[in-house]
């Protein structure tokens, strides 16, 4: 692969690393309280969801390190992409705690696949030796999701409510 096209990647996986953090990580910062009041449920509750996915992520680690030796950081991310959008789907839908909880058990995978792990995995396929920069490169866009997809939930839920929220973020996931 040649520089220009390394450019390229290391900009579709900074653009995806800002989306994937941002719509499953920084989700219960920015939808968190209006789901607990749109639910009724205590803060406790809403929080105890977050904590499953990071459980979640840390169990399936050795699972997804495994397949993105085995087939790469791209089918791996794809794969946690659509486990995000089912996750925010479910959210969106959910009346009870078990659907809740169910939708934080698929953003746990999702974010296992999406976040710098498998990005990192398919830069060394790709690049071999040469990815620890564009590694690097690709962390800054994760780590300013916050600054863009806090406020963003936040006047999404506005506009269309925490559930409008999750819908869209589902379809950014796609």
């Amino acid at each position: 692969m040649n520089g220009m096209n390394h450019r390229g990647l290391v900009l579709c996986l900074g653009a995806g690393q800002m989306v994937s953090w941002g719509i499953t990580y920084y989700l219960i910062g920015a939808l968190g309280p209006s789901m607990a009041t749109g639910l009724g449920w205590s803060a406790a509750l809403i929080q105890g969801g977050f904590a499953l996915a990071l459980l979640t992520m840390g169990l399936c680690s050795p699972w997804a390190g495994a397949l993105s030796d085995r087939h790469g950081g791209r089918l791996v991310m794809c794969a946690g992409s659509l486990f995000n959008a089912a996750g925010c789907a479910l959210l969106a839908l959910s009346r009870d705690a078990a659907e809740y909880y169910a939708g934080w058990l698929l953003l746990g995978l999702g974010m296992r696949c999406t976040l710098y792990d498998a990005a990192f995995a398919a830069l060394a396929r790709i690049m071999g030796g040469n990815a620890r920069r564009a590694m690097a490169q690709i962390t800054l866009p994760g780590g300013l999701s916050a600054t863009l997809f806090w406020p963003l939930g936040q006047v999404l839920s506005e506009l269309a409510g925490w559930r409008g929220a999750l819908w869209c973020y589902a379809l950014l996931a796609l």
